[in-house]
Order: structure tokens, then C-alpha cells, then sequence
């Protein structure tokens, strides 16, 4: 990763590992490290932009196209009677200073999902079996 990318900006070139289950030409989606739910996933445009002020219609009009896929393919595999869209916008707000929009089943239950793995090893077998779940449902929709 280079100085001037963030891990977000990596992640969209594939220059960081990430457990990618879908994207398009201006957005990529990928499961959240720290899920609150199982398939928790980000959604960030590909063209860096800091936040809800900085996105171009056409970057965010790609963004909700995915987290709308996301939202259908959660809702299938894991049977969540609801989906949480969460994004929020500014400096000390966001862990990452890249538009990032969180796609996950709701209501959760605390703890977060991801308390409940005791290695790091168990957590990511956890989402790269999720990953596979979504990706298959990716397939089916397209």
C-alpha cells in the first residue's frame, strides 16, 4: 500500500486482501473484519472520496446499486427480517477517511458477531465460508 492510499483505496485495486464478494465498475464489496452480523459487508466506491460531501452522484448511485444486491443476498442466505444501512460522513466519524457504507442483518444482538471467534484464524475461516455464501448468491442475481 502506498503512502497516499488508504486501506480502502487498496482494497478496491486488490492491493490488500480482503474477502471480496462483489463489485462494478465505480464500487467494491467486501465483509467487514469486525462484523456485527454474520455477512456484514462495506460497500466503498473505487475512486477515493472522503465522505458523503466528496462522492459523485455517479460513484454513489454505484455504491447503492451493490449495497441494494447486498441487501437482497443477505436477506436470502441468512434470513434477516431486517437490513441496517450505516455510513456515516466527516473527520473523528469515520475509522477510515473513505466513503464507506456498512450493509448487515438487524436488529443484532450484542456482543458483535465477530467477539464470538477466540482466534483470528477462526474468525477469517468464519468469513471466507461467508464470502463463498455470498458470492454464490451474487452469481445467481446477476
Amino acid at each position: 500500500m502506498t503512502p497516499n492510499k488508504d486501506i480502502f483505496c487498496a482494497i478496491a485495486a486488490k492491493e490488500e486482501p480482503a474477502f471480496i464478494v462483489s463489485e462494478n465498475s465505480h464500487a467494491v464489496a467486501f465483509l467487514d473484519r469486525e462484523p456485527a452480523t454474520e455477512g456484514h459487508m462495506l460497500i466503498v466506491p473505487k475512486q477515493h472520496a472522503n465522505d458523503i460531501f466528496d462522492i459523485s452522484e455517479e460513484k454513489l448511485a454505484a455504491v447503492m446499486s451493490l449495497a441494494q444486491q447486498s441487501a437482497v443476498a443477505l436477506k436470502k442466505i441468512f434470513g434477516y427480517t431486517s437490513i441496517i444501512l450505516h455510513q456515516v460522513n466527516g473527520e473523528g466519524a469515520q475509522d477510515v477517511r473513505h466513503f464507506h457504507l456498512h450493509v448487515y442483518g438487524g436488529p443484532h444482538a450484542t456482543p458483535y458477531f465477530y467477539q464470538q471467534f477466540s482466534t483470528t484464524e477462526d474468525l477469517n475461516t468464519s468469513l471466507e465460508n461467508t464470502q463463498k455464501r455470498i458470492v454464490n448468491e451474487f452469481t445467481f442475481l446477476k
